[in-house]
């Protein structure tokens, strides 16, 4: 069961092996998917919540 303080590091995983096999840089991806860049480094190292 998850609850609202779990963490998902794995998706942090998943876009960071995405985006080097696409050769993308953050900027890009970060805006593709419609989040900020320090989103997305909080997402990479797993510290942003549900």
């Amino acid at each position: 069961m998850t609850t609202e303080n779990d963490y998902h590091p794995v998706i942090g995983r998943f876009f960071e092996k995405v985006r080097k096999e696409l050769h993308i840089n953050i900027a890009d991806l970060a805006r593709e998917i419609h989040i900020s860049n320090g989103t997305y480094l909080d997402v990479k190292k797993g510290t942003i919540r549900n």
